[in-house]
């Protein structure tokens, strides 16, 4: 497999001139990371400038993939020769810098849709008007996202994303959380997150937040917690809740991206609909004020969820979709929500 992308954007001279004067935080370029190709089959291609992927950079193959409806936009371009066209649908990425038009736009071309969540596919079909081919949840590491068995802290405290994107919903997680300290004064928590370049996140001081934390620390993390509290409007899966359960940590979140099919109310933790502060809080409200016996459970069912979602699993079904794309089979398929997968026969040559 060949993975292609431009390098980072530097920032403008006036840009980098604004960091310098600290008028608008840090503007520190540096290259992609891409230590989580390590180890793994893949050839990893940087292009030598920030721009578009261009036919004559992509090698010709049996399917290609685009992972964004900008690189969505761009294979669009390209001929037949580099094989058949696949639209990998993460989120649902209408913002300020993507205009809601183009992205439905892309929506709409005749690629084989992959959707994450039945969220997701339901976006298409309700707002676009269209279908996907294919529902594959994402997995995780629980190798890596992993923790021993444990009981409640002695100081509650509460996990959650920080993220300056409005829809992850971290100013709800603050004000709720805020709220609740009231009611518990001993009430900690903790975020980690990379905000944009010039966000300066301000937190209260009860709130510990770490900036970009190392891969190997977040497990960690994860595990000092009672609770993961994730209050987004807006996802395309919601990676963060499904890492925190297989550390052992139950979740209160909002039903958003694959949520739904993740979390049941009692079993390993509670659901809310978006904006709904008051539901919001009585469920962390209520992981937090479990006996020890009904955490334990809680936190035994959640890592039990996790384990079900193996990332060999999704990589064995995310093949045969691609067969399928290969062969122009278009009939949808939804996979089972803890489906394990028959390895693929043949993985096909992607670019």
């Amino acid at each position: 497999m060949t993975v292609i992308a431009p390098p980072r954007e530097k920032p403008s001279y006036r840009e980098r001139l604004k960091s310098l004067l600290h008028i608008d935080g840090w503007q520190h370029y540096k290259e992609a990371d891409y230590d989580y190709y390590e180890g793994g089959d893949h050839r990893v291609v940087t292009l030598e400038r920030h721009r578009p992927v261009e036919a004559d950079d992509v090698p010709d193959a049996d399917v290609i993939v685009a992972t964004w409806w900008k690189t969505v936009e761009w294979v669009n371009k390209m001929p037949s020769s580099k094989g058949a066209r696949v639209h990998f649908i993460q989120g649902y990425d209408a913002s300020e810098f993507s205009p809601e038009a183009l992205v439905d736009a892309t929506w709409r071309l005749p690629f084989f849709k992959i959707a994450v969540s039945r969220w997701l596919a339901e976006v298409g079909r309700q707002k676009i008007g269209v279908e996907v081919d294919a529902i594959i949840h994402n997995g995780v590491d629980t190798e890596h996202f992993s923790a021993p068995e444990r009981d409640k802290n002695t100081t509650p405290t509460v996990g959650f994303l920080f993220s300056d994107f409005a829809g992850k919903g971290t100013d709800d997680a603050i004000a709720i959380l805020t709220t609740l300290k009231a009611e518990m004064p001993m009430l900690k928590a903790l975020c980690f997150g990379r905000p944009s370049p010039g966000c300066h996140p301000h937190l209260p001081g009860w709130v510990e937040f770490l900036h970009n934390p190392p891969q190997s620390l977040i497990p960690q993390l994860y595990a000092r917690c009672d609770v993961w509290f994730y209050p987004s409007h807006q996802d395309g899966f919601g990676l963060t809740p499904l890492e925190a359960m297989a550390c052992r940590c139950p979740v209160v979140t909002t039903k958003v991206g694959a949520m739904p099919q993740l979390v049941r109310d009692g079993y390993n933790g509670f659901l809310a609909d978006c904006g709904d502060d008051t539901a919001l809080a009585a469920g962390v409200r209520q992981v937090l004020q479990a006996d020890s016996r009904a955490w334990r459970m809680l936190s035994d069912n959640a890592h039990l969820t996790a384990s079900a979602y193996q990332w060999d699993d999704a990589v064995s079904l995310f093949e045969a979709a691609l067969e399928r794309a290969k062969a122009g089979n278009r009939t949808l398929e939804v996979v089972p929500d803890s489906s394990i997968a028959n390895t693929a026969k043949r993985s096909p040559r992607v670019a």
